[in-house]
């Protein structure tokens, strides 16, 4: 899973920016059908035992951790 900083979105025309922790690994996947996406985040007060999921949606800006060995650094929903 790529580690990801931050997720900038809109609800009702205000910007949200959704922060991920430091013990929060998280993975982002679109959902073609419902045009959002999923976000995959572990529970950082029971970071062990569960992942829990956010689905999201006018997704702006994801800003990927800089030390990931991912390739892309942020994404821009097209």
């Amino acid at each position: 899973m790529k580690k990801i900083e931050k997720i900038v979105y809109e609800i009702a025309g205000e910007e949200v920016v959704m922060e991920v922790g430091e013990r929060g690994v998280s993975d982002i996947s679109y959902y073609e059908k419902r045009n959002s996406y999923k976000v995959y985040k572990q529970d950082e007060a029971d970071a062990d035992k569960h992942i829990l999921y956010k689905e999201i949606f006018y997704v702006k800006v994801v800003c990927y951790d800089v030390t990931s060995p991912s390739t892309n650094k942020s994404f821009l929903k097209a």
